[in-house]
């Protein structure tokens, strides 16, 4: 197991957590009243959100996926997802309303309401996988078969449109924000997994076409509306 740091995926980090930072100052603070429409923030909220799901999805390739990863897992995201949400029904004054499990409920219900969503989210993505690689393992134990790539895109899109047949019928608990997610999660494991192969088909051209693209259609982009092509 490599256990050497990647310096690349430390500076997407920082990246994405500043353009989080930015995103928000924009939102609350610099067009509280017309955020949407700002250009910057709908460049950042394009993407920023998805990048932290592919850089999770992508750190997963050199881990032993176990009972004691997803428990790991669990403690890092979900622990302080609670916690903030007991620290903000004190600090908000909500327990003169409400119970705190009543606050706790409610937030289970529709993580999106909550501050700290997309830790609840990320171990919705982090539980998906777990049981999609544990099922990867025992079909490719099972018949012995040596094209994991294919494998594993094949289980990984069986698992997206499981998740988003059901988020169309259940949306509580983010199932809907992660039907989203998972995509990016899978994506990011993917190019984490097949590194050589990402590197012989992602050249320099395909990556200035790509970011061209993405700049043009996020002129386009309302994360509030449906895509208008």
């Amino acid at each position: 197991m490599d256990n050497s740091r990647d310096l690349r995926i430390d500076c997407a980090k920082t990246v994405a957590i500043i353009l989080v930072v930015v995103g928000h100052s924009v939102q609350y603070v610099f067009a509280r009243d017309s955020f949407d429409d700002n250009l910057l923030f709908r460049y950042i909220y394009s993407f920023h959100m998805p990048l932290f799901m592919f850089i999770s999805g992508y750190l997963s390739f050199n881990k032993n996926i176990n009972y004691i990863w997803l428990k790991n897992r669990f403690i890092s995201l979900v622990i302080p997802f609670l916690s903030w949400i007991i620290l903000g029904y004190y600090i908000s004054g909500s327990y003169k309303q409400i119970t705190l499990f009543q606050k706790i409920k409610d937030i289970l219900l529709t993580p999106d309401n909550g501050g700290m969503w997309f830790l609840w989210v990320l171990f919705l993505n982090c539980f998906i996988f777990f049981l999609s690689n544990n099922l990867y393992n025992k079909i490719r134990n099972t018949f012995e078969i040596k094209t994991e790539v294919f494998l594993k895109i094949i289980i990984f899109l069986f698992a997206t449109v499981a998740i988003r047949k059901i988020a169309s019928r259940f949306w509580y608990f983010g199932i809907n924000s992660c039907s989203w997610y998972i995509v990016f999660y899978f994506a990011g494991h993917l190019v984490g997994t097949f590194k050589p192969l990402s590197k012989k088909y992602w050249t320099n051209k395909l990556g200035i076409t790509t970011f061209i693209g993405f700049f043009i259609l996020t002129f386009f982009w309302r994360r509030t509306e449906n895509p208008i092509f």
